[in-house]
């Protein structure tokens, strides 16, 4: 079971089996870490004296001038080997070249996502055109050289930036995608859309963007039970999709394995599915009591907050005694009240999430 947005992601990210290619043209992601620094300021007081023959000696002090403290520069934190893969996004929301970029609503074990609409458009008009990965993962290790092609151009804000085009003969598209590095060592990418974006958008997208504090992705809930093999892997806070997903450890140890977080296909299609705990608005005609729960082949679900939202709980390789329990273990937040959310990492038992390798 996949929500739409796990689709296009999976769309987005998936490919060929990762592959080496040229460490000349490959960033290492995540080395160094920048450090906060405060700046301090010593005001140093004038003293004008003024000296006679018999005369007592005189000390003015001069006003300081004020002096505006130097910015904290925004820091990307680096989790230590074995700690507990953070869910945060890096960015806020901006206006550039004629499109909007959404507040991210989606991260993984890589990345976090946002959104792209055109101005004037509708939410559904945008594409999920914006990755910000994280520290410790190389978004381009599965991009061969030399059958990927990477162009560099000039710096954004300072740092490197370029265009690869991957492999036709490996990836299901050919359509080139802009890097650049958003903080040192650390990449981000955009992705074009068709007939929405030009070319040189893309470059005038990645100069506006800026980097963000750390800000924790939030759920409307928490989850007290999830089967002991499966592994949070992705979770969304958007409109239409408020859930956590899981992988089984068959997965995610195929995943952990690969410097991009990603597995291929053909070893995913050999393990279980993945399992989901969602919360999507009640379609119409569903039952509204909140006490009765359904189950169908692979999820049980059941009406929350006065009737306005339906949460489910599934996967295909969970048998329904699994759904139900953890379908029970549910604890509800307001839904239309973000103040009341959890942040990911709190939300699902640490036991099911997986550590930096």
């Amino acid at each position: 079971m996949r929500s739409d947005m796990g689709e296009l992601l999976d769309e987005a990210a998936q490919g060929a089996p990762p592959l080496r290619h040229d460490a000349d043209s490959v960033l290492r992601a995540g080395r160094g870490r920048k450090r906060r620094r405060n700046a301090g300021w010593a005001i140093a007081a004038v003293v004008a004296v003024t000296a006679a023959i018999g005369v007592p000696q005189l000390v003015r002090r001069e006003q300081a001038h004020p002096v505006t403290p130097a910015p904290v520069p925004t820091v990307v934190t680096t989790p230590a080997r074995g700690a507990v893969i953070p869910f945060v996004t890096r960015s806020q929301s901006f206006e550039a070249a004629g499109y909007r970029v959404e507040n991210p609503e989606f991260a993984d074990v890589r990345a976090s996502v946002a959104w792209i609409t055109p101005v004037g458009w509708e939410r559904p008009a945008g594409w999920p055109g914006l990755t910000i990965y994280g520290p410790g993962v190389d978004p381009l290790a599965r991009f061969p050289a030399p059958g990927a092609t990477i162009i560099e151009v000039a710096p954004i804000n300072g740092r490197r930036a370029f265009w690869l085009k991957p492999d036709p003969r490996s990836e299901s598209r050919d359509e080139p995608m802009f890097f650049w590095e958003y903080a040192d060592g650390l990449l981000a990418r955009l992705e074009p859309s068709p007939n929405r974006t030009e070319k040189a958008d893309l470059p005038r997208i990645a100069e506006a963007f800026r980097l963000a504090p750390e800000q924790a992705l939030t759920v409307p809930f928490r989850v007290g039970y999830v089967p002991a093999a499966w592994s949070l892997t992705e979770a969304s806070s958007s409109a239409s999709y408020r859930g956590v997903r899981f992988e089984h450890v068959k997965r995610t140890s195929l995943r952990m394995k690969t410097p991009d977080r990603v597995y291929d296909r053909p070893n995913m299609d050999k393990t279980p599915s993945d399992a989901l705990i969602a919360l999507e608005p009640v379609p119409a005609g569903t039952d509204p009591d909140p006490a009765k729960v359904t189950c169908g082949p692979h999820e049980c679900h059941r009406v929350v907050a006065d009737g306005r939202y339906l949460l489910r709980a599934g996967g295909i390789s969970l048998s329904e005694a699994e759904h139900r329990r953890m379908l029970e273990s549910v604890t509800m937040a307001d839904p239309d009240d973000r103040a009341t959310w959890t942040s990911v990492n709190e939300a699902v038992p640490e036991a099911n999430q997986l550590r930096v390798p």
